[in-house]
């Protein structure tokens, strides 16, 4: 995603914390540390040139800072750091993975992938080009919309009424369901046969490992809490916290999407299942990956 969209993306998100432009701040950092810096650099070597960079023509340090800054291993680490100091995770400090998940996303794997696994891996996610024209029209325009929005609340212009049949409750069902495709990619591909889908494999373990990953993160934030280490799905502690759920509550953070949509299917799921079910599948993945 372009610069600009990560710093007004990072201001959206966290625009009712107590410090949203140092969340725009730590949004702008993956690109501020490495793309940012070599701007300068070229601008003073080269002069200024229109256009996306030469890639033969930049230095390997730059792509050694963009793998350091946009890797969610490196963010797992200095947050592991920042807890040791000063015993919490700073809620503005989360704009950092999180635009590094908007770049993953965003970025081809044929040009400028996203290094969000280094220096473990060089594992490229096919994600769409953040360039391509009807993306970047459509990504400012609803940018816009929202800034306008955000900014008429915050002068008291726009209210909505957060009730039980409002806005609340409608996007507590919408991210409830918005959990259904991500949990199904990672089942479906097991009965997807590598003939119909080479990369299958490689694609399904890395996706795997990218979704319990910022489940690991995420429980980390709520070790302080639960006292343990947990993996904790941050959609489903919006979802809970829409539902009018605290966040220390353990309806929040003891909480499962697998879970009530098998309750739904008058199936009875417990947590602790849902989540052995899920490393299990992980090693599986990994077996599969390694064997190749």
């Amino acid at each position: 995603m372009d610069y600009f969209s990560h710093g007004l993306w990072s201001y959206l998100i966290f625009s009712k914390s107590k410090n949203p432009w140092l969340a725009v701040l730590f949004g702008l950092l993956p690109d501020s540390l490495s793309w940012m810096i070599f701007f300068f650099y070229n601008l003073i070597m080269n002069g200024f040139k229109f256009g996306p960079p030469v890639l033969n023509g930049v230095p390997e340090w730059v792509f050694t800072l963009y793998g350091m800054s946009h890797s969610l291993v490196v963010v797992m680490v200095v947050f592991l750091i920042v807890y040791i100091f000063i015993k919490r995770i700073p809620i503005y400090i989360w704009a950092w993975p999180a635009m590094i998940i908007f770049d993953v996303l965003t970025h081809t794997a044929d040009f400028l992938p996203t290094p969000f696994l280094w220096p473990i891996s060089n594992f490229a996610f096919p994600g769409i080009s953040w360039g391509s024209r009807w993306f970047f029209i459509s990504n400012w325009s609803l940018m816009i919309i929202l800034l306008v929005v955000v900014l008429l609340r915050k002068k008291g212009l726009l209210k909505f009424k957060l009730g039980r049949d409002g806005v609340k409750k409608f996007l507590s069902k919408f991210t409830f369901w918005l959990h259904l495709p991500i949990t199904l990619m990672l089942f479906v591909p097991f009965a997807i046969p590598r003939s119909i889908w080479p990369g299958r494999v490689t694609f399904h373990f890395w996706y795997f490992v990218l979704v319990i990953l910022l489940q690991f993160v995420w429980g980390l934030w709520y070790y302080p809490i639960t006292k343990k280490i947990d993996i904790i799905c941050p959609l489903t502690t919006l979802t809970q916290w829409l539902r009018g759920k605290p966040l220390d509550s353990p309806k929040n953070y003891r909480y499962s999407f697998i879970a009530e949509l098998f309750k739904i299917l008058k199936i009875k799921v417990s947590y602790f299942w849902v989540n052995v079910v899920l490393l299990v599948s992980l090693v599986i993945v990994t077996v599969q990956f390694v064997l190749g």
